[in-house]
């Protein structure tokens, strides 16, 4: 049964990265069973991924290549925080500036795509490339969006409710 958990928690975050590693690497990194994160990872559990693993496993991704997820989500966590508290606001950005890398992103995410699919077969290291270069377009999506409309709160909402 699939469980929902929603977009921009930690559940959600950490269901999706323990998908990509092995028990002996996630071991590795963290000295803790797959089974422990799978528990965390459940919206309901009290089990709860503390600061150490969520930066083991940061490390993990990076150490394969992917985008790091805990800490930008801790940072995001934390503008909507100091936001709530009236405190500090994030470094302004260039919106044109973000907007010109973003299609830069989306023509590496382009580019990733034609070249794994030239075979017409996608193998597990063409989809990890085509996973991390859509991740990059999507923080920076999320760092212009956060931008001219801050979230409120600590779930990074994907679209409006109707």
């Amino acid at each position: 049964m699939t469980l929902y958990r929603a977009p921009g928690t930690v559940a959600d975050t950490l269901a999706r990265v323990i998908r990509l590693f092995s028990e002996e690497e996630v071991i590795r990194a963290t000295g803790k069973r797959l089974s422990f994160f799978y528990k965390a990872s459940h919206p309901n559990s009290r089990t709860e991924l503390d600061l150490d693993d969520a930066a083991s496993l940061d490390a993990l991704l990076e150490s394969k290549g992917y985008q790091p997820e805990f800490i930008p989500l801790a940072l995001e966590q934390k503008a909507a925080t100091l936001r709530r508290l009236g405190g500090c606001q994030p470094v302004a950005v260039c919106i044109h500036s973000e907007l010109h890398r973003l299609a830069a992103d989306v023509g590496d995410l382009c580019r990733v795509v034609d070249r794994a699919m030239e075979d017409g077969q996608l193998t597990p290291p063409e989809r990890r490339d085509i996973a991390r270069e859509s991740q990059d377009v999507m923080d920076r999506a999320r760092l212009i969006r956060d931008h001219v409309e801050p979230p409120v709160a600590n779930v990074t909402q994907l679209r409006e409710t109707a």
